[in-house]
């Protein structure tokens, strides 16, 4: 059951997609939403070397940073809870500053969902490796996550699972199937490329359509063949109308480098579709 809803709150392009998700789900579920405001002052503070006798001017700079930091984020805010006491949904702010990862990571032990941009997050420009950042959540145990580009569609009605037989694809289907954040979906299962196990792909394929349909899920499966996984299934996905993709990826890449592996990157740089991850 999906009861408590965190969301990194950030002054980007995707705020309107973060709150028009986050509105809807916790809407259907009777869920809570926690907006987690951090500001990275350290970061924020970082603005090179400083020439002698110009120390007034750079802390002038640092203050003018973090507030208009704190400025963003308030107007990210307001329009949240405006949005959520609309809808009748119970929200809360929590005000931060440090590090976005850590503190996220300690914040998420009590909610079931993350919500955060695609392409960007808590930082407003200054995060120097904002591809790095997702894998760090993740290794910090942070799942699942929501991640939203720009974009938004009217509701959740077609989502595709991307599934290739590794343990992290089904911890992202069954985390999606058991969360059962949109019951009413269509799902099409989705094998892009080659299987990652020996098993014939037909059979994963039809597997993993038993285990949604036991969640009462419709479903369908699909193979598509391509070098450029990540291409073949959006150009699959936004010809067919999806609305979500649930993915998983490779967490031993993820620990060994604290990023995401290629699929997955790609996704995230190219998707103009919410994906839903977890590993």
């Amino acid at each position: 059951m999906l009861k408590r809803i965190l969301v990194g709150v950030t002054g980007t392009p995707a705020l309107e997609a973060k709150v028009t998700y986050t509105v809807d789900l916790a809407w259907r579920h009777g869920a809570a939403v926690e907006l987690v405001d951090i500001v990275d002052v350290d970061r924020l503070s970082e603005v090179g070397s400083v020439p002698i006798g110009a120390g007034h001017f750079y802390d002038r700079m640092v203050k003018r940073r973090v507030q208009e930091s704190h400025e963003a984020s308030d107007k990210s805010v307001a329009l949240f809870r405006q949005r959520c006491e609309g809808a009748k949904v119970d929200v809360t702010v929590i005000r931060r500053e440090g590090d976005p990862i850590t503190l996220l990571a300690s914040l998420w032990r009590y909610a079931d969902l993350l919500v955060i941009d695609a392409r960007g997050w808590f930082d407003h420009g200054v995060l120097p490796d904002p591809e790095g950042a997702l894998g760090q959540l993740v290794v910090n145990g942070v799942r699942p996550i929501l991640a939203v580009p720009e974009e938004t569609t009217e509701g959740v009605s077609r989502v595709v699972v991307a599934y290739n037989g590794t343990m992290e694809a089904a911890k992202a289907m069954k985390q999606f199937a058991q969360l059962a954040l949109y019951p009413e979906a269509e799902v099409e299962i989705v094998l892009a490329g080659n299987a990652k196990t020996e098993e014939d792909p037909q059979d994963l394929l039809d597997d993993a359509m038993l285990y949604l349909k036991a969640h009462g899920y419709r479903c369908t499966t699909r193979r598509l063949d391509g070098g450029d996984r990540a291409g073949v299934l959006l150009d699959h996905c936004k010809a067919g109308g999806v609305d979500l993709i649930v993915m998983g990826g490779s967490m031993h890449r993820i620990l060994l480098s604290k990023r995401f592996g290629r699929m997955t990157m790609d996704m995230l740089r190219r998707s103009q579709i919410p994906l839903f991850i977890s590993h």
